[in-house]
């Protein structure tokens, strides 16, 4: 397949060279012309800007900071869009803001999808992400041999926005563990224990 990838951080850099290893064509850009050099020398074509990121792919994916750089990512995406073309963002924004960006790439004959991740750097690294998708089930069936290069747990969760909802809730919970840990160290401190040895 044809992949435009956008955002080359941490995440973004882990899961394009595993795009390269599995075998698809992959476009990079970033911001900073240095986070691309990985990629190019694993094999990766380098676009001039986001719009040529899109240019002749079947699908471009971003993973960039927030909500505002997703919607200018996908903005410059219209623009190149060709029949067919699915945008895919993994990025962890607001489900408001994906719907919003979704409906807009709608206007412009692209097919959206929210596609938050949950793993980390290692996770990244190991192409073992946990993926939350939300979009049509047709974007999604196009989308998913990308996504399985790049996680193992991938469930379509529902209509655009979905993904992120998925992804918020994921957050609560993992919220939820920190705040019982606390409580737990808290809870020894005051009662004169060694919060190091009630860790181990």
């Amino acid at each position: 397949m044809k992949i435009g990838f956008i955002g080359l951080g941490i995440m973004g850099r882990a899961m394009a060279l595993n795009l390269i290893k599995g075998g698809h064509t992959v476009t990079v850009w970033a911001r900073r012309a240095e986070s691309m050099r990985p990629l190019l020398e694993a094999g990766a074509s380098g676009a001039a800007n986001a719009t040529d990121a899109a240019r002749g792919n079947e699908l471009v994916i971003s993973m960039v900071a927030d909500a505002p750089d997703v919607a200018e990512v996908m903005r410059c995406v219209a623009q190149e869009a060709t029949p067919g073309l699915v945008a895919v963002d993994m990025s962890t924004i607001a489900p408001a803001a994906a719907r919003r960006i979704g409906i807009d790439l709608a206007a412009a004959g692209v097919d959206f999808i929210d596609a938050p991740v949950s793993g980390g750097e290692v996770g990244a690294i190991a192409g073992t992400l946990s993926i939350m998708a939300g979009g049509s089930e047709s974007a999604f069936a196009r989308a998913k041999p990308a996504f399985e290069c790049m996680g193992r747990n991938i469930v379509h969760v529902g209509a655009s926005g979905a993904g992120q909802v998925a992804k918020a809730a994921n957050q609560i919970v993992t919220g939820m563990g920190v705040l019982a840990v606390a409580e737990a160290f808290a809870f020894a401190a005051k009662n004169g224990v060694d919060r190091g040895k009630v860790r181990e």
